[in-house]
């Protein structure tokens, strides 16, 4: 104190330990090569030597562009490429570290910095090939290479391009310059060549580079020939003025050739003239030809004298020429006259004049000749003035061919005809029907089905009845809006019945005739009606009584429908039925016959023998019959047993045949009814 007395205290202070942040030592600017993914190892300090977790700052989980490890190493997603720049190759990331109780954030800065990673390319030329260039001579310049280098498509001139002539050859001829312009110096000359082989081909060795890569190309560069001799005009004397005679009518008019020392092709042209407009000239082959075929009558000419003038020019690939001036006088031909109109047209039935009018430039007088008349008319006529009447009832094209001629030249002209269609009353076909009705219900009938719109285009007309008439036997009747009819029968009447009916097409009608053939009646139950076959009336299962043929046996009833085998106790078996009837196969006589009359009413038939074409009464009927047997009898005895047990012969008759026998061997009497013996 101020007295100068003291006293002394110890005292013991203890110090505890507070945790420090991390420090970290990477800096804040990263420059990074491109083409490598792996950027850096980020390093921090800790006094507590813990171990330090790296990760994204400011609350981001991951990153799209980056990869970081908890031990601090970064890493792109993808391999930088400084060419394909992304965020102008700049990258700004938080990241930070903790020493799990202290955590440190550091904004960080990639920056990708570029590197020659590619060559310079020129489109001109080829990697591991010779790259071919044509140079005509006379020149100099081969190609401009203009070279690129995709490191400099970011950072200009970031690689320097050099172009070096670095062997071949004929590497003395060649010069590059610092713009890569390669040229063949002297300019070649085609017909003295001086390339190491004398053959107009030229070799050089280029080096392209960029300081860090290096290529060799091999050049070839073919030295052409050029057009230096101008083409000739030959044709027409070579003229330079020629004169051509050429007929009116006509559009080629002649072929310009031309030749050339150079085996080039040449472009015709035409070059002037007082008619120009008036051509035209094929540009390979020279063809001169008028636009438009020249009038003699009609001169087009600017003078209107017939006289064309026109210029033609041959041209070379070295666009050298020859040019020839044509003078083209046409000159008149004998014409052919013209005929119109060349198409009339005329209605259905109706005839129609055809009338021509004819022009000759010439003033001719023009004759006609028929080549080929039309295929559904007539035509008629003399001079000029004619007349085509189409065919009844048709409708559509027609032509003729005629030959027209005025007396010096002729040619033949197409003359069509139309013929146009009217409407033409509808087609009522005949119908027939049949009526076989065991319940004797009513019939049906579709008259309408066979007619049509005929002559006109079927289909095209809805067709109808418009009237009907009634049979003699039966009923007919029309729905309300039905288009067929309805037949009921009498109750005692079978045979055939008819009746006419019309059809309308809206316009016009046509009649028709409906046949009906009725085969039963409900009161005449056992009696039927077959149109050939006729009347019959079934007694019994095998036995029938024919209108006409009187009683028959047959072995199928059924089958007189159609045919069947039948029995007549006069005509024997015979084979008809509704198919052949009143045609007949006799069995006895081995023949067909054709039956004509009746054996129920008055006995008057005849019957005609198809084979011997000749018609036989009943009796000689019976002969033709017995002949049949007697053919087949042996001897005297086998005919007297036959004349003496047959009806057909008199107690007289017999005895006098059996006296011709025994005197005479033979009978007179039989020969006299026609019966002839086998022996």
């Amino acid at each position: 104190n101020t007295a100068g007395l003291k006293d002394t205290l110890t005292l013991n202070i203890t110090v505890t330990a507070v945790d420090d942040p991390p420090s970290i030592q990477t800096p804040a600017v990263i420059n990074h090569p491109e083409n490598q993914g792996h950027v850096i190892a980020l390093s921090a300090v800790d006094d507590n030597n813990v171990t330090l977790n790296w990760s994204w700052g400011g609350g981001v989980a991951t990153d799209s562009q980056f990869l970081l490890t908890s031990d601090g190493n970064l890493t792109f997603r993808e391999v930088p490429n400084y060419e394909e720049a992304r965020n102008n190759n700049t990258y700004s990331k938080v990241i930070q570290v903790s020493d799990g109780v202290s955590t440190v954030d550091r904004n960080f800065t990639i920056n990708v910095y570029n590197l020659n990673d590619n060559p310079p390319l020129s489109v001109f030329l080829t990697a591991n090939a010779s790259s071919s260039f044509s140079l005509v001579e006379n020149n100099s310049i081969v190609v401009d290479l203009n070279a690129s280098d995709a490191d400099n498509s970011i950072v200009s001139n970031f690689n320097t391009i050099t172009y070096s002539i670095t062997g071949g050859a004929d590497k003395l001829r060649f010069d590059v310059s610092n713009a890569g312009r390669l040229q063949l110096l002297p300019a070649p000359d085609y017909e003295n060549p001086n390339s190491a082989d004398l053959d107009n081909i030229y070799m050089v060795d280029l080096t392209l580079s960029d300081g860090g890569y290096s290529q060799l190309y091999p050049i070839v560069v073919t030295v052409t020939d050029a057009d230096e001799n101008n083409p000739t005009i030959t044709s027409n004397g070579g003229l330079g003025i020629a004169s051509h005679t050429h007929p009116e009518n006509q559009l080629a008019v002649l072929k310009v050739v031309a030749t050339d020392i150079e085996p080039k092709p040449l472009v015709y042209s035409i070059s002037g003239g007082s008619d120009p407009n008036l051509f035209i000239v094929d540009s390979s082959s020279g063809q001169l030809n008028f636009i438009t075929a020249p009038d003699y009558e009609l001169p087009s000419d600017g003078d209107g004298n017939n006289l064309y003038e026109v210029w033609v020019r041959a041209t070379d690939e070295g666009n050298t020429s020859d040019e020839q001036r044509i003078n083209i006088t046409v000159t008149d031909v004998d014409e052919l006259p013209s005929v119109s109109p060349s198409m009339f047209s005329t209605t259905e039935d109706v005839a129609i004049p055809v009338n021509f009018t004819v022009a000759d430039p010439e003033g001719g007088t023009a004759t006609f000749l028929v080549i080929t008349s039309p295929l559904y008319g007539t035509w008629t006529g003399s001079g000029n003035n004619f007349t085509y009447t189409p065919d009844s009832n048709y409708h559509g094209s027609d032509s003729v061919t005629l030959r027209v001629s005025d007396g010096t030249t002729q040619f033949d002209t197409l003359v069509n005809l139309e013929v146009n269609a009217t409407n033409d009353p509808p087609t009522a076909v005949n119908d027939e029907f049949f009526y076989d009705d065991s319940n004797f219900g009513t019939l049906g009938l579709d008259v309408l089905a066979n007619d049509s719109n005929a002559p006109d285009q079927n289909g095209t007309e809805t067709l109808s009845i418009s009237s009907f008439s009634q049979p003699n036997d039966g009923n007919v009747s029309l729905a309300l809006g039905a288009s067929s009819l309805s037949f009921t029968p009498s109750t005692s009447f079978i045979g055939i019945t008819t009746f006419n009916y019309t059809v309308s097409d809206g316009l016009l009608e046509s009649n028709g005739t409906v046949e009906i053939v009725v085969s039963r009646a409900s009161s005449l139950p056992s009696w039927r009606f077959l149109k050939k076959f006729g009347f019959y009336n079934q007694t019994s299962q095998d036995w029938i009584y024919h209108n006409d043929l009187g009683w028959l046996y047959l072995e199928d009833i059924a089958g007189v429908e159609t045919y069947a085998w039948m029995w007549h106790e006069d005509m024997g078996w015979f084979w008809t039925g509704n198919t052949y009837f009143p045609d007949l196969y006799l069995n006895d006589l081995a023949r067909w016959m054709s039956w004509k009359g009746s054996r129920t009413t008055g006995n008057t038939w005849t019957i005609y023998d198809q084979v011997d074409k000749k018609w036989l009464d009943s009796e000689k009927f019976k002969v033709a019959r017995l002949n049949t047997v007697f053919s087949k009898l042996k001897n005297i005895d086998q005919v007297m047993e036959f004349v003496n047990s047959s009806p057909l012969f008199t107690q007289e008759e017999r005895k006098v045949i059996s006296s011709e026998f025994f005197f005479r061997g033979k009978s007179s009497t039989l020969e006299s009814k026609g019966f002839t013996l086998s022996f």
